[in-house]
This record gives structure tokens, sequence and C-alpha cells, in this order.
């Protein structure tokens, strides 16, 4: 009777022996297609991006798979696209929640650094004098009687590292409440005007504040001295050696001077990431020289403290991390609802994440820091391999 009940017990036990290897064997092969398709070489397409893959440009392909499902789970709200670029070749492509490659998604104050960019090639071209050029000097017709003759003193270079010194509040109060000084400016029948006439709160050069007023200059100072709409010089002088072919750029107070220049451009993520590696690669896409070199190395520079450890450029946003131990040093043009281009130099890395997190952050900058990591991980598992 015992002999029966140990054998009995034997094949109950090698029964559950089989089934658990049957399941770890299963969950070992769901694993592993995760991390193929994380590996997946994006689509190569007629655009301009050279594709590759994670593992062959050095990136942790299981880092990078535990965060495409971290994604996909909502861990970061609604992001909408992550596009990584690696040594220069398109590395990852996925689109969440519906989103699709050949969709244009709302860029909001990533524009900014397109409408320094512009800023930069206008100055290339002899159109504009220089960052040290006054801003009254383009806008005469806005001083009138009790104009505040300290506003004389504020540059193209102030407006550019956020630093003008006019009163501009668009943090404090959601977009659309009447105190927020966003939805003022908006709500006028020119920007630029009413932008010039709010108070000088600091001297120009000394005190950061985030403003979309500055930006929003540049569209007046690029039609003043080409003849064009900003839209119209990004097209012929930056969208065209791109190669961005769809774009919407949202046309601002329809004031005849003016395009969107802070916020409101469209663009495909492939294309976003464009820009941003022109800009890695010192202005430069397809051998061509897009923007200035020297345009793009100042821009880089630490102009201004802003907000918590983060310092500003020109249009740039840019900041130090400690990263797998090694202090990372990264540059983003960034927008509401947690838009980023993130370009990692020392990695020759460059990170795209469009989103909808309008409202409420989804630490979206915990996705850029985890590719940074995984691509210091992976070069440095390629090192130990290659010995």
């Amino acid at each position: 009777m015992e002999y029966n009940r140990s054998k009995r017990t034997r094949r109950a036990v090698a029964i559950i022996l089989v089934i658990l290897a049957s399941l770890l064997a299963s969950a070992c092969d769901r694993l592993a297609q995760q991390i193929g398709d994380a590996n997946q070489t994006p689509e190569q397409l007629d655009d301009g991006w050279e594709v590759s893959s994670l593992d062959a440009e050095g990136i942790d392909v299981r880092a990078v798979q535990q965060l495409t499902r971290r994604i996909d789970d909502g861990r970061y709200s609604y992001v909408h696209s992550c596009l990584i670029v690696k040594n220069g070749k398109l590395v990852y492509e996925r689109y969440f929640r519906g989103q699709r490659r050949d969709v244009a998604h709302r860029l909001y104050s990533v524009t900014k650094s397109f409408a320094s960019a512009l800023v930069g090639i206008g100055i290339d071209k002899g159109l504009i004098g220089g960052v040290e050029e006054t801003v009254v000097s383009y806008f005469p017709e806005y001083v009138g009687e009790g104009w505040d003759t300290r506003k004389n003193a504020i540059t193209l270079q102030h407006l550019l590292m956020m630093a003008s010194g006019l009163q501009f509040d668009e943090g404090s109060h959601p977009y659309g409440d009447a105190r927020n000084s966003y939805t003022q400016m908006t709500s006028t029948s020119d920007w630029m005007k009413w932008g010039l006439e709010q108070p000088l709160v600091a001297k120009p050069g000394t005190q950061f504040n985030y403003s979309s007023a500055n930006t929003h200059m540049f569209a007046g100072i690029i039609y003043k001295t080409s003849g064009v709409h900003a839209d119209e010089f990004a097209e012929e002088h930056l969208f065209g050696p791109l190669g961005i072919e769809s774009y919407f750029w949202y046309m601002g107070d329809g004031h005849p001077t003016v395009s969107g220049a802070h916020g409101g451009l469209k663009l495909r993520p492939r294309d976003m990431a464009k820009f941003g590696y022109m800009y890695l690669n010192k202005g430069r896409w397809k051998g061509v020289q897009v923007v200035p070199e020297e345009w793009v190395r100042e821009s880089f520079v630490p102009r201004i403290h802003a907000w918590g450890s983060t310092q500003y450029g020109y249009q740039w946003w840019i900041q130090r991390d400690h990263v797998a131990g090694t202090q990372v040093e990264w540059f983003s043009a960034r927008g509401y609802g947690e838009q980023y281009i993130a370009l990692f130099p020392s990695l020759d890395l460059v990170v795209v994440i469009t989103a909808g997190n309008e409202g409420s952050a989804g630490g979206v900058q915990e996705i850029i820091l985890t590719i940074a990591r995984a691509a210091l991980s992976g070069a440095s598992a390629q090192q130990v391999t290659a010995r």
C-alpha cells in the first residue's frame, strides 16, 4: 500500500516537473522573441536614413526590451513613439497607442530649437547681423510714447537664452487661463507688439525666464530680413536639405511678419530624428552643412542657469547626469506634453520621444536615461568581447 502511494507521488512530481519545464521553456521562448522584436532593424525607407539594429550598434538589447514593455504597460503614461539613432543609424523605432510612422506629431516648444536653427542660418547668410544686435532695431514701429528705454539693451542673444528681462509667466497658471501670459499673448492681434510692451522686470541677460514671446520675435526678424515667413524660410534652408517633405507649421496670429516660431510645428518622428542627428553631427546631414557648425557649437554653450540642475543655451536645454557611473552631458529640445529630441554627443546617440502627457508628466526623462545607460552598458560588453 505504501509502495503504491510512493509510486503515485513520484509520478505526480514527474508530471509537475514536466509542466514546469514546459512553462519555463515557453517563457524563455517569449522572452527570446521579445528581445528579438526589440532588436529588429527598423524598416528601410527612401527617406535618407540608414538602418541597423541595437545589437549591431552596441546597445543592450535586453534593457531596451524591458523598457519597451514598461512603455507598453503605461509606466510613462501616454508615450506615442520612441526612436533611437546610434552611430548615425536608425536602430529602434516603435509607435504606441495607435500612433503611426506617417503621422506628424505636434512638437510644441521643440519648435523653439528649430527657430534657433533658422536664426543661425540667417546669420550665416548675412541676413541677420549677429546675436548682439538689438531687438528694437528690428521693430522700431513698436517704440512710441511711454517706451521704456531700458528695453533698448535687449539683444537677440538675450532672446535666445531666455533672458530678455521682459515679464512673462506661462507656468503658474494652466494654458487657457486668463492669467497665463501665453494665453494673454495669443489673445491679441499682434503677439510681438504685446511681448515688447511687457514691463521689464530684470536687467537683460541676468535672469532666466522661459518665454514663448521671446522666441516668437524671431518669426518677425526672419520675415523682415528674408522677405518670407519662417516656415517658407525653413522649407528652403532647413527642411529641404534634410529631406523633410511633410510638415505643418501653425501661422501664429496672422500678422504679416509671423509664423509660429515659438511652437506649433508638426513633424513625423523620423524627421525629428533627422534634425537631432544633424545637430549631433555638427550641423551636417548627408555631407551637406545645413546649420553652420559654429552655430551648433554656440547653441550648446551653457549660457544661463535654468530650472533645477539644467542650463540653457540658444533654445537648447543642457544638463549633466550620472549614467551607469559615468557623468554624461546631453542636450535636448523639449516641448509641452513631454516631446523630446535628446542628444548625447559622447555616446553618438539621439533619442526621440513623442507623447500625449499634456497636463501631467509621465517621467519620459527616465526613458531617455535608460536608453543612454543601455548604450553605455552595450558598448562596455562589446569591448569585453573584443578583448
